[in-house]
């Protein structure tokens, strides 16, 4: 699964960043904001994880597993994505539903939203994408 990282990014941490490169990343926060004015609300956020989640289902179960991390991303962060599934996994069926994976905490929202009005501005933004590319930069050495 080759942006599962960025799951974790957008859902627990700079971690939903491991397999998809920093240009991937900068289209994922157009991405995510809906209306296009430039900012991102905590409910586009959160709503744009519904596709993440149907994008990264790969066998269209309505779960994600291991199945659906694909090899490569495996072999890169096999132990994050193990970390991943299992603060996802609520009810702890060894599979993360798709409401699992779009209510889970945003705690990556929480550290870019600076100011805490809800809406991620585009300074914000930027500062939020700063971290996130180095440590793409450094896992990839």
């Amino acid at each position: 699964m080759k942006t599962i990282a960025l799951l974790v990014a957008c859902s627990l941490s700079a971690s939903v960043c491991l397999a998809q490169g920093v240009a991937g990343r900068a289209d994922r926060f157009a991405q995510m904001d809906a209306d296009a004015d430039g900012s991102i609300t905590r409910a586009e956020f959160i709503a744009s994880r519904g596709a993440m989640f149907d994008k990264r289902d790969r066998n269209s179960d309505g779960y994600l597993d291991k199945a659906d991390m694909g090899q490569r991303a495996a072999r890169r962060g096999g132990e994050r994505i193990d970390q991943m599934l299992e603060h996802l996994d609520v009810d702890k069926d060894g599979r993360v539903s798709r409401d699992e994976f779009v209510s889970a905490d945003t705690p990556l929202f929480t550290r870019a939203d600076q100011d805490s009005n809800g809406i991620l501005d585009a300074a914000e933004i930027e500062k939020a994408k700063t971290p996130m590319q180095s440590k793409v930069r450094d896992r990839r050495g």
